[in-house]
């Protein structure tokens, strides 16, 4: 993001963020009221990721199955985790714009987005969206137990139906868009996987 403001293409204006997996954070920390490049720096800098950081040690084919084998996973305990999560995020409290988080139900398999209203926790929504299996522990909230909502869709385009103009970023590829989600969204610009991640975003969008 902040190589983008550098180009001339600022995306911290939109009026709805989706954040998914790793995403979560980056699209949490953009509504946390700091510029770019404090946020920037806070990533770069390893002593700027809070005290509390230095303390810390840290094949399925279905939804369901990778829930099933990240709930049996051994991994960090759940507290020390979030502790870790809490302590790189520079608010704890949902911006006042749209922001949509997404995980899935390590239970049952099935899509869950947090936003402003879910009544879930910042910190423990982003925990979730971000709860690779078998590395991280699922998160726990409401009940239920939530892992990485890449397991369902590293973009979850259609979260932003509505939207005039949309840009993911990931990785591998990043794809941007200035249509409106009536039409199929340009080919993404990026290494590798480029063309297979098109086809994934054109087929969630419509």
């Amino acid at each position: 993001m902040a190589g983008l403001a550098d180009a001339g293409r600022d995306v911290t204006g939109a009026d709805l963020v989706v954040g998914t997996s790793a995403g979560a954070t980056v699209a949490a920390r953009s509504g946390s009221g700091l510029d770019l490049a404090e946020l920037y720096a806070r990533q770069v800098d390893p002593e700027r990721l809070g005290a509390r950081l230095a303390s810390l040690v840290g094949g399925a084919a279905d939804a369901g199955a990778v829930g099933r084998f990240a709930l049996d996973a051994d991994t960090v305990p759940e507290p020390v985790r979030r502790a870790v999560v809490e302590s790189r995020s520079p608010s704890h409290k949902w911006p006042a714009r749209a922001l949509r988080i997404v995980a899935v139900d390590a239970g049952i398999g099935e899509r869950r987005v947090f936003d402003n209203d879910s009544g879930v926790d910042l910190v423990d929504a982003v925990a979730a969206s971000a709860a690779v299996p078998g590395v991280w522990p699922p998160v726990t909230t409401g009940g239920r137990r939530y892992v990485d909502g890449g397991v369902r869709s590293a973009e979850n385009a259609d979260l932003a139906a509505g939207a005039a103009g949309c840009w993911w970023g990931r990785r591998s590829a990043r794809t941007r868009s200035t249509r409106p989600p009536a039409g199929p969204p340009p080919g993404p610009v990026g290494p590798g996987d480029g063309r297979a991640q098109g086809r994934v975003l054109d087929a969630e969008w419509r």
